[in-house]
């Protein structure tokens, strides 16, 4: 049995000691590699705290991957192979080579959680599929998907962001790399794509590589700025107004109802909304997607399952106005859809069986967690009052502002310290 001294008037959460206490177990080796750990139960006896206190602490490791679950059985130590670069490098010495040194903490949004995947409902939805349904469709070759696929995210739509659709409207790409191609179908050759600055830049590349002119249009607080989008000239708007990329701004109802109105003005004028992180909401009420305030069918709304699910299944979709798909139809004639039919299958048996929404519900569960205990930890830094953080009541990342250290001093010391972090000038 594990022993632990728990301090119950430290300012540290309980089950935080016990993470801290049994990380470092796990990182000097004390709990060898698939060691079985005592049951939830049986530790919070031991330790006279709750059962809660231990589940925290063990979802925790859980989380962060020193630990992994078998079902009906327990908790298990991890295999850490590379558990060297967990430790910050040191310092070389000016004589010696340089080497690229590996991060000990990596701050990305386009990760998961990965011992948080289902992999066994997964699996078992996609052994579902290749027995039961798949000889029906062996052959078949979708243009814009396949077809109760297309329902369940119809229905998923309508239940979470409040926007109403037919099947015929969505069309599934792998990503936004296919998105791109579908769009400039619907563009004239006079036409220019205005993009939030800061904002997503592999976007501007994406666009460019298809010879759309792209025109960066700043931000004023609350999404594009209207003088700016107005002396512009741009015919069509790719925006993230539900959780701004990387501002964290969450637009107003106000300005959408501009935005609607200034696409309304010209025919060949569009909306591209983004809705790339809009599961992920940790307070106040879920806000409704701009193609929901829509009623003139000048948004095209896109979203995917790389965070909600995972990156690897490569799974988006677009939702197409009713006006735009007879365009649509014309200009994507040679359009097949780049997604396995296997995993638009087994995507289509674990919506429809309320695995997603169960799923979105646990990681939901999960994100706010780490948000959490990632917020205590930096309150208690030595010098929590130089700065303040913005955004973090939604979406997989949030701002830290420092008024007083330049953003290049900051990712230097972090740097030093093993920690990779982010500017926001990288974004304009």
């Amino acid at each position: 049995m594990i022993t632990i001294y728990l301090d119950s008037s430290s300012s540290t959460p309980l089950y935080m000691q016990l993470y801290d206490h049994m990380r470092q177990l796990i990182i000097n080796g004390s709990l060898e590699a698939h060691a079985k750990l005592p049951s939830r139960r049986q530790l919070a006896n031991h330790l006279k705290v709750s059962e809660m206190t231990v589940m925290m602490g063990y979802e925790q490791l859980l989380a962060e991957g020193y630990i992994y679950a078998q079902k009906r059985t327990g908790y298990y130590v991890e295999s850490l192979p590379s558990l060297k670069i967990m430790i910050p490098p040191k310092k070389p010495h000016l004589d010696s080579p340089v080497t690229e040194a590996k991060h000990y903490l990596e701050f990305k949004t386009n990760v998961i959680a990965r011992d948080a995947f289902p992999y066994d409902l997964w699996a078992k939805c996609e052994k579902q599929v290749i027995t039961d349904t798949l000889r029906a469709h062996i052959n078949e070759k979708t243009l814009y998907g396949y077809a109760p696929l297309r329902e369940e995210i119809a229905k998923y739509l309508y239940n979470y962001r409040a926007i109403e659709v037919t099947p015929e409207d969505i069309i599934i790409t792998s990503g936004s790399e296919t998105l791109v191609p579908l769009i400039k179908g619907l563009m004239s050759e006079h036409s220019c794509v205005g993009l939030e600055n800061p904002g997503y830049p592999k976007l501007s590349h994406m666009y460019q590589s298809l010879s759309i002119p792209t025109t960066p249009i700043r931000l004023d607080g609350n999404g594009m700025a209207m003088d700016a989008l107005e002396a512009s000239h741009v015919t069509m708007i790719h925006i993230t107004p539900s959780h701004q990329f990387p501002t964290t701004e969450v637009m107003s109802v106000k300005k959408r109802m501009a935005l609607l109105e200034w696409a309304n003005q010209r025919d060949d004028r569009w909306i591209l909304e983004d809705d790339y992180d809009s599961e992920f909401r940790f307070s106040g009420k879920p806000i409704p997607a701009l193609r929901s305030l829509d009623h003139h069918g000048k948004v095209i709304y896109f979203n995917s399952f790389s965070k909600s699910i995972a990156p690897s299944i490569r799974i988006g979709f677009v939702v197409i106005p009713s006006s735009l798909r007879q365009k649509m139809r014309l200009h994507s004639w040679d359009y097949s859809c780049p997604v396995s039919m296997i995993q638009q299958m087994t995507l289509k048996q674990f919506m429809a069986d309320s695995h997603f929404e169960r799923h979105l519900n646990r990681m939901r569960n999960l994100y706010k967690a780490k948000r959490d205990y990632l917020m205590t930890a930096l309150m208690r830094l030595p010098f929590d009052d130089m700065f303040r953080i913005v955004g973090s009541d939604a979406g997989l990342h949030f701002l830290m502002v420092f008024e007083e250290i330049s953003e290049s001093r900051l990712i230097a010391c972090a740097k030093e310290k093993g920690v990779l972090i982010n500017g926001l000038s990288q974004y304009m």
